[in-house]
């Protein structure tokens, strides 16, 4: 008996003991799962921040990579110089580049160095940065395609044979040049460390970077669109940082009144009106278009005369733009051009500003560019002969040197006439605020608003180029009409940059002759002030910038984009808003307007991916 009980008690015990050992390994397990998942976790977790730091790196990038772009497009009209730095890519064999790619796409920056992103084939800027890196490119975004209106293939930086435009050939894009201020900015962000090929977290930004939408009319300020003033075209939209008042209308059918000469103006598109202000009261005439008040309205640009970006292209050798200043002086009229080939002189844009002749500076060789070519002081005849500009449009004028001096000659039609254009003065004067360089010798920085000084035009066509003018300007006479202007192969337009205020009285027709599609800028106060005027920008894409305030009087009419900063009232040939529009006044904006709103270098799309 005591026997089986010992039996008993040995297997009880190792039932005991091996409930333990089950208990045991249960545990064991539990206990590894538990490690296991917390190491899960942590690497999880540790992968997670890498993600964000490689995010944040890829963020940064593109941040630096748009200011980049910003600071290029202050001094350039397009963003060659991003696609090709040196501009001295071959592209004469397109699709196929050659000769002088190591500097393709990618920033000039001077922390980093040139590598290629294992996987992609292109090559990239890498910056280092906070135990991470990030890679930079940027690439055209195909704007060389067929348009609306197909044109001659040009560029403002054509060396190697660079050119860009609608016949480069079907479905063929130059990749180094851009024609609308808009490229594609990669951005590889690595974390930890600067190798793409061992960083455990790649984050990859793709960003469309460009202008925002332009408007037909855009104004730092209010728009009064009095009576029956009318808005319209196929890009008559408006933005106003402050309000929209009045009773006009826009792009509607049911729109009233508008002067004989309105053209496309029946046409019933549709356009939005944007106020900042609690009020936007312009009609819709019928047609679905919204005048929204209380919205976000980026500024206009700085509207600046003496910007280099007023400045034409860069030219160092074939055909150049012609750049010309207008002067008066007390013995008779002056005419300076600049001189492309003069050393620091290739690219006026890069200037840190519009010298004017005479100025001198240590740290800048642009405020030496200018030639004197004419001097009426010379010329024969009584005194309101030495006060004129005749000259024949020539190509000569094109050349990277300054042409031989003009000759006095009564055979030219006249084209300027140094005149004493009426101005008042304002009390909210800004002189001090950069318009006006710190200016030496006998020009006052305030001769172009606190005197009637300036030039009346004269009616005949204008030489090609750009014209800088000293003082006011006044349109008086009427200038030659659209078809008497061989655009674009004979004559590649003008434009006129007036330090003070412009006034039209007249029918004119400009063709701008800027890349920028600026075709006229008033320094101060613009004002249309003649009815049964009509000021034509040919259906081009075009632009006319103010720096101060804009008035149009009843029954005239404008056709191209406006755009008036609102800065200040220093002149007072114009009071009141920023835009006032009398009566029956019509702005028609029937072309892509040139000038965009808001800052030039702006986050339009954006993808993430890990590449």
């Amino acid at each position: 008996m005591s026997r089986g009980r010992a039996v008993q008690g040995a297997r009880r015990a190792g039932f005991t003991l091996l409930a333990l050992l089950l208990v045991l390994a249960a545990m064991t397990l539990l206990v590894g799962t538990t490690l296991q998942l917390g190491e899960d976790e942590r690497r999880s977790a540790s992968l997670m921040r890498h993600d964000a730091r490689a995010l944040a790196l890829a963020e940064a990038g593109v941040e630096r990579s748009r200011a980049y772009l910003a600071a290029l497009l202050a001094t350039n009209v397009d963003l060659d110089r991003a696609l090709d730095p040196n501009l001295d890519t071959d592209c004469s064999s397109l699709p196929t580049l050659g000769g002088e790619q190591d500097d393709d796409h990618l920033p000039v920056f001077t922390d980093g160095e040139d590598v290629e992103l294992p996987g992609s084939g292109k090559r990239f800027y890498r910056v280092p940065h906070a135990d991470g890196a990030y890679l930079v490119r940027f690439d055209d975004n195909d704007d060389d395609g067929d348009s609306p209106a197909p044109v001659a293939a040009t560029s403002n930086n054509p060396g190697g044979g660079c050119m860009e435009g609608d016949d480069l050939a079907p479905g063929k894009n130059n990749p180094v040049r851009d024609r609308d201020q808009t490229v594609i900015v990669t951005v590889v962000g690595l974390y930890p460390g600067t190798d793409p090929a061992t960083a455990q977290a790649r984050k990859v930004l793709r960003v469309r970077v460009g202008p925002q939408p332009a408007a037909g009319i855009i104004a730092g300020g209010s728009i009064d669109m009095d009576g029956a003033s009318h808005v319209c075209g196929a890009h008559g939209d408006i933005f106003a940082t402050e309000d929209i008042t009045g009773t006009g209308c826009m792009c509607g059918t049911g729109c009233k009144g508008g002067p004989p000469k309105k053209q496309a103006c029946a046409a019933n598109t549709t356009c939005l009106a944007q106020s900042g202000g609690d009020v936007c009261s312009a009609k819709g005439g019928g047609s679905n278009s919204q005048c929204v008040p209380g919205t976000i309205v980026p500024p206009p640009p700085v509207v600046n005369v003496w910007s280099s970006v007023n400045a034409p292209p860069g030219c160092a050798g074939g055909v150049c733009t012609p750049f010309y200043y207008l002067r008066d002086r007390s013995t008779g009229v002056q005419v300076h051009m600049w001189n492309y080939s003069k050393t620091g002189c290739e690219q006026p844009q890069a200037c840190v500003r519009i010298f004017h002749p005479g100025e001198t500076s240590l740290a800048d060789p642009c405020s030496k560019c200018w030639e004197e070519v004419f001097d009426g002081a010379s010329c024969p005849g009584p005194a309101s002969a030495k006060k004129e500009v005749r000259k024949l449009d020539d190509p000569s004028l094109t050349l990277p040197t300054t042409p031989a001096d003009w000759v006095c000659s009564s055979s030219a039609p006249p084209v300027w006439k140094a005149h004493n254009v009426a101005s008042a003065n304002g009390s909210n004067c800004d002189p001090g605020n950069g318009l006006y360089p710190a200016l030496t010798g006998d020009f006052s920085k305030d001769a172009a608003f606190n005197s009637n000084g300036g030039f009346q035009y004269q009616g005949a066509r204008l030489p090609r180029g750009v014209w800088m003018v000293e003082g006011n300007v006044e349109f008086a006479n009427n200038s030659p009409a659209c078809a008497d202007y061989p655009y674009p192969h004979d004559w590649k337009g003008a434009t006129v940059l007036a330090q003070g205020n412009v006034e039209i009285k007249a029918n004119i027709s400009l063709i701008p002759g800027h890349p920028r599609g600026v075709a006229l800028l008033a320094g101060r106060d613009m004002k249309v002030s003649q009815g049964n005027t009509y000021l034509n920008t040919c259906g081009q894409s075009a632009a006319l910038l103010v720096h101060e305030q804009f008035y149009m009087v009843a029954n005239s009419h404008l056709t191209g984009q406006l755009v008036v900063e609102g800065s200040g009232e220093c002149s007072g040939a114009v009071d009141g808003a920023s835009v006032t529009l009398k009566g029956n006044a019509t702005i028609e904006v029937v072309a892509p307007p040139p000038i965009a709103s808001g800052r030039p270098a702006s986050v339009l799309e954006w993808s993430e991916s890990a590449y």
